[in-house]
C-alpha cells in the first residue's frame, strides 16, 4: 500500500468534498435467490433503517449462459430495454413473493427486471437508479469460476460507478468490526468513511496501513516513517469524527512475511473478528489486472469476509 508522501494534496481527502451520504439515497441490492443475496438484502434493510436509504431491487435474466451465439445474446439484452417494463411484471412478482418470505413480511422495494449478463444489467442499474451503494451476496471463487467467468460480484466491482458491498451469507445485520486497507488514496478515505457509516452503532473500526509487502516478487515499497504513518491515521479518524460509541483502532502492520497485501488485510481481519473489510480500488487496466491482481480482486476471490470496495474517485 502507498505511503502518505504518495498522495498529493491535490487528492487528499477532504471531509466536506467525499463525506458518504446514505441518507435518502438509492441503494441498489442486487437479487438472484441465493443465500448470499438473501443476506445482502437483510443488510440493505439495516442499512434503511439506519440511514433512511431507499432500497431498489435489481434482477438480471443471465443471456449470456443460453446456448445461442454472443451476437444474438447481445441483440436479446438490447430489445429487452426497449420492451414494455410490464412485461416483466411476472419476474417481479417472483422477487417481490421472495421478500415477502425472506422478510414475513411486504417489502415495498421497486424491483427492476432486465436481461444481459448480470454484472453489466446490475451495474447499468446502479447508473440508471443514481445509486449511492449496490450491495449484492459474495461467495468464495476458485479457479474453475473464472475459468467459466462466474465472478459477478468481482465484475460488478471492477465496474460499478459507485461503492460495491459484497455481503458474505454469514452476516445479515450491520458489521460490527470492520478493517481499511488505508493506503491514503482518496478512494481508501472514501472507503474509511462508507465502513464507518455501515457499522453497527457500537462497532469497532480497524485503519490499517500495510507496509513490506514485496511486489511483483520484488523488493518492498519504501515506507514512511512510522510516525508520518501514525499522524496520517490521526488525521483520518479526526477527519471521520466517529460517533460515541464506535471505537476506533490505527495499526500499522508488517506485510513482509505474507504474500500480498490483500492477505496482510485478512490476517488483521482474522485478528480482530472483523466482519468487514474496506478497501479503495485502484482499478488497473485489463493486462495490467492480468498480470497482477489487486488487493480487491483477490479479496473478492478470497469471499470469507463481507468486502466493501470504493472506486477510485476523481477530485473536482
Amino acid at each position: 500500500m502507498g505511503s502518505p508522501a504518495d498522495v498529493t494534496p491535490q487528492t487528499r481527502y477532504t471531509p466536506h468534498a467525499m463525506t458518504s451520504a446514505l441518507t435518502g439515497k438509492p441503494v441498489l441490492v442486487a437479487s438472484d435467490g441465493s443465500a448470499g443475496a438473501n443476506a445482502a438484502a437483510r443488510v440493505a434493510a439495516a442499512i434503511a433503517a439506519k440511514h433512511g436509504a431507499v432500497p431498489q431491487v435489481v434482477r438480471a435474466y443471465d443471456t449470456s449462459r443460453t446456448a445461442l451465439p454472443g451476437p444474438i445474446t447481445s441483440m436479446l439484452a438490447a430489445a429487452d430495454a426497449m420492451m414494455d417494463p410490464r412485461v416483466h411484471e411476472p419476474q417481479r412478482n417472483v422477487v417481490r413473493t421472495e421478500l415477502r418470505a425472506l422478510f414475513g413480511r411486504e417489502m415495498h422495494w421497486p424491483v427492476h427486471i432486465h436481461a444481459g449478463t448480470p454484472a453489466g444489467v446490475i451495474a447499468r442499474e446502479a447508473v440508471e437508479t443514481n445509486a449511492a451503494l449496490i450491495v449484492m451476496g459474495m461467495r468464495r471463487h476458485g479457479l474453475f469460476d473464472r475459468v467459466v467467468h462466474d465472478e459477478t460480484t468481482l465484475n460488478v466491482m471492477r465496474a460499478a460507478p459507485c461503492p460495491v458491498l459484497g455481503v458474505a451469507p454469514s452476516l445479515t445485520v450491520l458489521p460490527r468490526s470492520a478493517v481499511v486497507g488505508m493506503d491514503f488514496s482518496p478512494a481508501a478515505w472514501q472507503a474509511a468513511r462508507l465502513a464507518l457509516d455501515l457499522l453497527d452503532s457500537h462497532g469497532t473500526l480497524v485503519l490499517v496501513h500495510v507496509t513490506g509487502v514485496r511486489e511483483e516478487g520484488g523488493p518492498p515499497r519504501p515506507a514512511s516513517a512510522p510516525y508520518e504513518i501514525e499522524a496520517e491515521l490521526d488525521r483520518v479518524v479526526a477527519d471521520l469524527s466517529p460517533p460515541a460509541g464506535v471505537t476506533t483502532t490505527r495499526l500499522q502492520f508488517d506485510g513482509s512475511a505474507l504474500p500480498s497485501t490483500a492477505a496482510a488485510l485478512l490476517a488483521v481481519a482474522g485478528e480482530h473478528l472483523a466482519d468487514l473489510v474496506a478497501v479503495g480500488s485502484r482499478r488497473a487496466p485489463w493486462l495490467e489486472r492480468t498480470l497482477a491482481e489487486s488487493v480487491s480482486t483477490d479479496l473478492a476471490r478470497d469471499g470469507r469476509h463481507t468486502l466493501l470496495v470504493v472506486p477510485p474517485l476523481h477530485p473536482a
